[in-house]
């Protein structure tokens, strides 16, 4: 797809994937509007890029009444909850299916030529991500038999979106769901667990202490290779079906274990298990975007450098 001089709207722009987003379309030569209420999101993602693009601080919602026009739109913008967000306050989170609808309604009305909106491996059904089945998600197992039980208000709020989608794409407008499983990187808040663990193992606490039994697994996948997925997912696909993006998986003590090695630092591991920790397994089976030529580049080693090379450069994540 050529992006040069494409109006790209980027809602949640100055977001954690949203803002890394955004620096990819910029050097792609796309005219990008940037529309974030800095609720959660912040200028500072987006500071390199700035003079670059568009910014609009407004809600979505207001801002989408307005009826603009553009070419593609990315809707990252939500009330993304950490974990332990979403267990101290879900009800917080029900603005997601105003701001998911808002989007769609939208969408419907100006028609632009595509649409991508991330859903969440929390929209898969629970029974399907326990430790003694060790299933990789497919993304047919979405909704099996027609029956949803995902994880919390955040995952119903993914269900929705993704039906909303298919009813959409009917109306003749393109659209993609992508489903990031566990994203990390640099730029991404404390109150997610990989930036908390590499904070902790920075500052060379001891012990590192990890919410859970520490053995839940999940497919760490880091910010760049989902950005690359989201661009492929919006250029090939526009039936508005949904694409898994994953990487590498592991455990929370594996992944202590790899920050301490980096920073030098041989700490012991308290687990907490009576805090929040999500469900046991959690891991994308990627053949799908595999086959459309999708592959992630940075492995989890990786990555979790390029966190702590960032968190040495910045006082907050």
């Amino acid at each position: 797809m050529d992006w040069a001089n494409k109006k790209v709207l980027v809602t949640g722009g100055a977001g954690f994937v949203g803002s890394h987003l955004t620096r990819k379309l910029v050097s792609l030569g796309a005219n990008v509007t940037v529309v974030d209420n800095l609720l959660t999101g912040r200028l500072a993602l987006i500071e390199d890029v700035h003079k670059n693009i568009t910014f609009v601080n407004q809600d979505c919602v207001e801002y989408l009444k307005q009826k603009p026009k553009f070419d593609i739109a990315f809707h990252f913008a939500a009330a993304y909850p950490s974990r332990a967000k979403m267990a101290e306050n879900p009800v917080a989170l029900c603005r997601n299916f105003a701001i998911n609808d808002a989007f769609f309604q939208w969408a419907a009305e100006t028609k632009p030529e595509r649409i991508l909106v991330p859903s969440s491996p929390a929209a898969y059904p629970l029974e399907l991500q326990t430790a003694d089945k060790k299933l990789k998600l497919k993304e047919e197992m979405f909704i099996p038999g027609g029956y949803a039980n995902p994880d919390e208000v955040y995952g119903w709020s993914k269900v929705i979106a993704e039906i909303e989608m298919k009813h959409l794409v009917k109306t003749g407008v393109k659209g993609v769901i992508i489903r990031p499983f566990s994203g990390y990187g640099a730029g991404q808040s404390l109150d997610f667990p990989t930036s908390a663990l590499a904070k902790r193992a920075l500052n060379k606490e001891n012990p590192i202490v990890i919410w859970g039994p520490g053995t839940q697994v999940r497919d760490f996948i880091y910010v760049t290779d989902i950005v690359d997925g989201a661009l492929l997912a919006i250029k090939k696909i526009e039936d508005g079906s949904a694409l898994n993006l994953g990487c590498e998986d592991g455990d929370f003590i594996k992944m202590v274990n790899i920050l301490s090695e980096l920073v030098g630092h041989s700490p012991e591991i308290k687990t907490l298990p009576d805090k929040p920790t999500g469900v046991a397994y959690r891991v994308a089976d990627i053949s799908k975007a595999k086959s459309l030529g999708w592959e992630p580049k940075i492995s989890l080693r990786e990555g979790l450098s390029k966190v702590l090379k960032y968190l040495e450069s910045h006082e907050t994540a």
